[in-house]
């Protein structure tokens, strides 16, 4: 534990939770330049409206989860099934940046329509319109357009009333 003299920054950030598409405003305390908790944001129009679920207050375990992938992984063994061993290889991120732009180059030349390119359903109407149509567009070649998927949640969740998706909103006093 910190004592009071070691710490130089004691911070809360307004943000957005990227845990799954309902988009909930979040605050996140951030010490030393560490994230420690993760709240709901109470004035907020987004998502819970000021709460959050379970998944987004476990954001942290997944932020500092020993066993996250940080770097991408090459699959050595051609073999695959249930116990196959993929022998998996960590390579540098300019290596699988230069592979991917390569096999999605051959087949964007051969055929763009067979290329999806799928959004994620966090933050649906950014991505969208910065990213994923402008990058669609960009590949646009004389043979086609790669097609383009936005990514959306289900209408039935969407017409659910809040208080059934997400709990009731539980505000928990800060120390």
């Amino acid at each position: 534990m910190l004592n009071r003299s070691d710490i130089q920054e004691d911070v809360w950030i307004p943000t957005q939770c990227g845990r799954c598409y309902a988009q909930c405003g979040v605050t996140v305390r951030r010490v030393n330049g560490v994230a420690v908790k993760i709240e709901g944001l109470p004035d907020t129009t987004l998502g819970a409206e000021g709460g959050l679920c379970g998944k987004g207050t476990a954001g942290l375990q997944v932020l500092y989860d020993p066993n996250r992938l940080n770097k991408p992984l090459r699959r050595t063994n051609p073999e695959k099934g249930l116990h196959a061993d993929p022998r998996w290889k960590e390579i540098s991120w300019e290596e699988a940046l230069g592979e991917i732009v390569e096999k999605l180059g051959k087949v964007i030349e051969d055929d763009p329509k067979r290329v999806l390119l799928q959004g994620t359903t966090c933050r649906v109407m950014r991505n969208t319109t910065d990213f994923l149509f402008p990058f669609v567009a960009a590949l646009a070649s004389e043979k086609g357009l790669p097609r383009g998927w936005p990514g959306r949640g289900s209408s039935l969740w969407k017409r659910r009333p809040r208080k059934y998706r997400y709990g009731p909103r539980l505000l928990v006093p800060r120390p």
